[in-house]
């Protein structure tokens, strides 16, 4: 019988090095990271990425393997989900680029435990891009959405992946895939003050710097702010999250091609 493991971080990296130290800088502040097993898959070609994966020492254990050739994007996260499920029940995967707040393993945590049974539930997150009101922070809400910076899921829900992956951009990615074509009608649930900040401004599916800033960047969330000491993570039913708005004035420096492919209405049709 496959020993299960409670507490599991996966990560999928490439050659992102100034990024990755970031990221691996923020994990090792995170309450709990001590209690965790690190697998990390690695594409080929970047030395300094792989001797940051194999310098982990802060984790309970940590596994780096590296690729015989570049998988992809979708394809190294579902081997890594692959890998990750031989070990556990419930899985928090990571990329790159995506800044956790110490309190962020916490939050996974409760969530992994209080919505396993709970069948209207497809996912967890700690990323959201909204500005809430101090009374909201610490606590959680649900979204029909799927969200892929900083997730976590369970095995059941990942069996369900297995057959419908998209390992060829076929259906957008395979996170556009899990929310379009896999989640149906189910929800993720996510911090109303983000647990996560996205520092990705470069690289194959981001368009320009300023793309970054303007979708993924997150200008608000719990890194930047007093957070509830610890936060309660009490679900809001009553909380409403709205998609991210982009200013007119950010929207006018990219490029129209790019607003309309992300179906983005452009501020002079508004």
């Amino acid at each position: 019988m496959v020993k299960v493991r409670q507490r599991t971080i996966t990560m999928t990296l490439f050659n992102r090095p100034h990024y990755l130290k970031k990221v691996l800088g923020a994990l090792s502040r995170c309450v709990g990271v001590e209690r965790c097993h690190l697998i990390a898959c690695v594409e080929p070609g970047d030395d300094e990425v792989l001797a940051l994966a194999r310098s982990v020492s802060f984790t309970k254990s940590t596994r780096v393997l590296v690729n015989e050739q570049v998988l992809s994007c979708p394809v190294n996260v579902f081997q890594a989900l692959s890998l990750s499920f031989l070990e556990t029940d419930y899985n928090i995967h990571l990329e790159d680029d995506i800044l956790l707040h110490r309190h962020a393993l916490l939050y996974f945590e409760h969530c992994g435990r209080a919505y396993a049974d709970d069948p209207a539930v497809f996912s967890v997150t700690a990323y959201n891009n909204q500005r809430p009101p101090e009374d909201e922070w610490g606590r959680v809400a649900r979204r029909a959405w799927f969200t892929p910076w900083a997730w976590a899921t369970w095995r059941d829900r990942f069996e369900e992946m297995r057959p419908l992956w998209d390992f060829d951009y076929s259906h957008g990615n395979w996170d556009n895939n899990l929310n379009t074509r896999v989640r149906g009608a189910r929800t993720e649930i996510y911090p109303i003050l983000a647990l996560a900040q996205n520092i990705g401004v470069e690289g194959v599916h981001i368009p320009s710097a300023e793309w970054g800033r303007t979708f993924h960047y997150n200008d608000f969330w719990a890194g930047r702010v007093a957070a509830p000491q610890p936060p309660s993570f009490e679900e809001s039913p009553d909380w409403c999250w709205t998609p991210h708005q982009a200013d007119p004035e950010q929207l006018r420096k990219l490029p129209r091609a790019w607003l309309r492919a992300a179906g983005i209405p452009l501020p002079e049709d508004d």
